[in-house]
């Protein structure tokens, strides 16, 4: 169980909320891997924040020095909200766990050569088009994109997906945020694309779980506020797992989320953390 509670003098909801996952993806893998894997260059830091448990990230040299290297990063003011997928990014670059470690590829035929279009690491959130059948539906849509297939030259442990929420359509006016529901299940299993070689285009699908979600409440990513959601689970009498909704908000302890929560969050969910099976 992750017990910190992260305070928020003002608009640092989006840094304790993706801290929130970054931390709990460690936690559920802790066992099976060290934590220098998931963690990176973050592991002591983040070993000191879950013994202190109940803290404000500004009044912790580290972190409060992470947070001013990522506002200048943007150049923008210290106590402007900002958003946390951008700062998940920033964490990761910093941190370059292991378990994140990977490669995606885009790639076509071009005679009897198979030629490299795209490529990109799981550092970086990869970006999901909306839509209403669920994430499983969205990954599918990203691997069969045209003009060529995307997948997975290399596995990583775990990864982020993000949806785009917010589109542009008059340039002269700020991006809305489109409010469609997306359905999701922590727990859930998910299956990625990996190329079976590597100069080839057949794939082969590899099991991950959602662990955690970012939900975000508001119309615009630099405002409103920041929250996530993280798998727990039980074992039942008869061997089976059950998996749990849990929340994490501001200066509070983890709690399971609550039919309205999940509604809310149906529509809101931003950001989605998967790792791994085992």
């Amino acid at each position: 169980m992750l017990r910190l509670r992260l305070r928020n003098p003002h608009n640092l909801c989006y840094a304790n909320a993706t801290i929130n996952m970054f931390l709990w993806h460690g936690m559920i893998h802790e066992r099976q891997l060290e934590q220098a894997d998931t963690y990176g260059q973050l592991r002591h830091p983040l070993e000191r924040l879950r013994q202190v448990g109940n803290a404000c990230l500004q009044d912790i040299p580290f972190w409060l020095t992470l947070l001013q290297r990522f506002q200048t990063f943007l150049h923008t003011r210290f106590d402007r909200q900002q958003d946390a997928v951008e700062f998940l990014g920033f964490m990761l670059e910093y941190a370059r766990p292991s378990a994140y470690a990977g490669l995606w590829q885009s790639r076509y035929q071009f005679g009897p050569a198979v030629c490299v279009a795209d490529s990109g690491h799981p550092l970086q959130p990869i970006t999901l088009e909306l839509n209403s059948r669920g994430l499983q539906a969205s990954i599918v849509d990203w691997h069969l994109q045209p003009p060529f297939p995307y997948a997975f030259c290399q596995a990583p442990r775990m990864l982020f997906f993000q949806l785009k929420r917010w589109a542009q359509k008059d340039p002269s006016r700020p991006a809305r945020k489109d409010l469609m529901p997306f359905p999701f299940e922590v727990g859930a299993p998910i299956d990625l694309p990996i190329f079976e070689r590597a100069q080839g285009l057949h794939v082969q699908w590899q099991r991950y779980r959602l662990v955690t979600v970012l939900v975000h409440t508001g119309m615009h990513p630099w405002a409103g506020h920041y929250r996530s959601i993280l798998s727990g689970f039980r074992q039942l009498p008869n061997g089976d797992t059950k998996w749990m909704a849990m929340l994490t908000d501001d200066g509070r302890e983890v709690r399971l989320c609550s039919s309205a929560d999940m509604q809310h969050a149906i529509s809101n969910c931003y950001l989605f953390g998967l790792c791994r099976d085992s």
